[in-house]
């Protein structure tokens, strides 16, 4: 079996955890692999730089869950579904799609935040290299 899309393990992971309660990371990807049934040679391939790429795939879709809103970090080194999570597992039995990820509120704001910071960053960038040019006049 192939190494899916971080997005394409949403619902596995979700279903996971509301059946199985928090766990950590490591415990996470075991659950999955095995749950998707893949070899242990699949599940140590690498990328160019050394990261695992099935373990970096569960990493980032524990993340995009986490901001918005659908699992949460109940402890240190933990993850586990939300109320928020359930509710939405629960009305949505075909799957969790990323159009319904980027469709919460949670990532949406976090959407926006990220905008804003970029545009201030962008704002002082052009601030700072305008004073600079002035300077030197």
């Amino acid at each position: 079996m192939a190494i899916k899309r971080h997005s394409d393990y949403y619902t596995l992971v979700m279903e996971i955890l509301r059946d199985e309660g928090a766990m950590n990371q490591k415990e996470l990807r075991q659950r999955v692999a095995d749950e998707v049934g893949l070899t242990e040679e699949e599940r140590s391939i690498t990328n160019a730089k050394g990261l695992n790429i099935f373990g970096s795939r569960i990493h980032w879709a524990g993340a995009v869950l986490v901001l918005a809103g659908l699992l949460e970090r109940p402890r240190r080194a933990q993850i586990g579904i939300s109320e928020l999570g359930l509710k939405v597992l629960a009305e949505n039995p075909q799957g969790i799609t990323e159009e319904l990820v980027r469709s919460q509120d949670a990532y949406k704001e976090m959407e926006e935040r990220s905008r804003q910071n970029k545009a201030q960053k962008k704002l002082q960038s052009s601030q700072k290299f305008g004073s600079t040019q002035s300077d030197t006049s």
